[in-house]
């Protein structure tokens, strides 16, 4: 027990490092999740103005303006496909929750 306290002790800097590195990144993934949401929105408000034309476009739109208004950190670690999977996951989940109101996994594509 003496010995694990002394190496916890020995590598308390490292430790609160990597703590306070999984606390920024729940921030930021929450933030990435947002602006997402957001971009869906808008895109399906385009589309209802006849400015974007089917499903694929709209992804498109999405993807891109994410691509633009996400920190270069985050797009150099993700990655346009990342980025892709991502909204078509959020957008399954938000099509889910519109469709009943809970999280279901009623929705299919």
């Amino acid at each position: 027990m003496e010995n694990l306290s002394m190496v916890v002790y020995e590598w308390r800097y490292v430790i609160g490092l990597i703590i306070c590195g999984a606390v920024y990144s729940i921030f930021e993934w929450n933030k990435v999740k947002s602006m997402a949401y957001q971009c869906i929105v808008s895109a399906k408000q385009l589309a209802k103005e006849k400015i974007l034309n089917g499903g694929q476009e709209q992804e498109d739109w999405v993807v891109a303006k994410l691509m633009l208004i996400l920190p270069k950190s985050i797009t150099l670690f993700l990655g346009e496909n990342m980025i892709r999977q991502l909204v078509k996951k959020l957008y399954v989940k938000a099509m889910d929750l519109i469709d009943d109101g809970q999280i279901n996994d009623s929705f299919k594509e």
